[in-house]
C-alpha cells in the first residue's frame, strides 16, 4: 500500500476518476507479487493477502502488514471532499491527576 506524498495530487486524481487502464500513464516499478511501487511517496505499507471479502459490487482485500517504510514526506489527505494539508497543533495543557 503506498501513501502518496502531499505532492502527488495528480497520482490520487488519476485512480479517482473511472479510465481503462489506470496504471498506463503512471511510472511505477514492481513490487513483491506484482504489486505497483510509486517513486516519491511518503509511506509504504508492505503487506500479504489475509482475508478476501464479498462487498456486493466489489471485493475489499484485507491484508497483513508485514513491513513499513516511512520516507519522512509529508502525507496527502482527503477530508470532507478535498486535499488537505498536516498542521502541528498547539500543545495540549497537562491533565489534572
Amino acid at each position: 500500500v503506498n501513501v502518496l506524498a502531499a505532492d502527488q495530487v495528480h497520482l490520487s486524481n488519476n485512480f479517482a476518476r473511472p479510465r481503462e487502464d489506470r496504471f498506463a500513464l503512471i511510472e511505477y516499478e514492481p513490487g513483491e507479487g506484482g504489486s505497483p511501487v510509486f517513486a516519491d511517496c511518503s509511506a509504504r505499507f508492505h503487506c500479504e493477502k489475509y482475508q478476501q471479502v464479498d462487498g456486493g459490487d466489489h471485493w475489499i482485500m484485507i491484508g497483513k502488514v508485514v513491513a513499513f517504510d516511512d520516507f519522512g514526506r509529508a502525507p496527502l489527505l482527503y477530508h470532507q471532499g478535498a486535499y488537505a494539508e498536516v498542521r502541528a497543533l498547539p500543545p495540549c495543557a497537562p491533565e489534572a491527576v
